[in-house]
């Protein structure tokens, strides 16, 4: 966007340009306010993105700035991809609340609302899960989770957004299991 918040280009929709934008968006009315970089979740009308936004400033000069967005989906796709772990990002329900499209089946967890339809979190999480802790869980189905609880950096929102993810760490439970029999068998 220009210092104005007025939109230069749009790469998803390059035909979609000239729009007052700062005005719907907090970070880029920040950004057009201090010129520093910002790297924050953001709700949005169309999902939760991950934002990073860098001011362009040529001769001292601040012409605008550039900013790149992921979706929630694709960060937490990327990780079941790379590292094997499922995920979802929650946000507490008034940041949801500026959403236009329908955010969730689920029900709020501890105030926190899962953002997405990725596993079955409410058979993993119990509805008192405090967002605190790694913690090992078991789901309905007999398989083990670490449940991996981080919190994101958001853009004027409390509580922060949070990252949680589920390592299936069913094979390791099994084995430990296992070697606890033997060794008292063997005693």
């Amino acid at each position: 966007p220009r210092p104005d918040g007025i939109t230069l280009l749009r790469m998803h929709r390059p035909n979609k340009y000239g729009d007052p934008i700062a005005k719907l968006r907090p970070m880029l009315a920040q950004i057009h306010r201090d010129n520093k970089a910002q790297f924050k979740f953001e709700a949005g009308k169309h999902g939760l993105f991950l934002r990073v936004l860098l001011p362009v400033i040529i001769e001292n000069r601040y012409l605008g700035a550039v900013e790149v967005g992921l979706q929630a989906e694709y960060i937490i796709n990327g990780l079941r991809q790379l590292m094997g772990v499922d995920g979802a990002l929650f946000a507490a329900e008034e940041t949801l609340s500026l959403l236009e499209i329908p955010h969730t089946k689920h029900q709020p967890i501890n105030g926190m609302m899962p953002w997405g339809e990725t596993l079955n979190i409410p058979d993993i999480l119990p509805a008192d899960f405090n967002f605190q802790d790694n913690t090992m869980l078991a789901s309905e189905d007999g398989k083990d989770f670490i449940v991996h609880v981080l919190q994101l950096p958001a853009f004027k929102v409390k509580p922060n957004a949070l990252l949680v993810l589920f390592q299936d760490a069913t094979a390791h439970s099994n084995r430990l299991h296992m070697s606890i029999i033997t060794t008292l068998v063997g005693t």
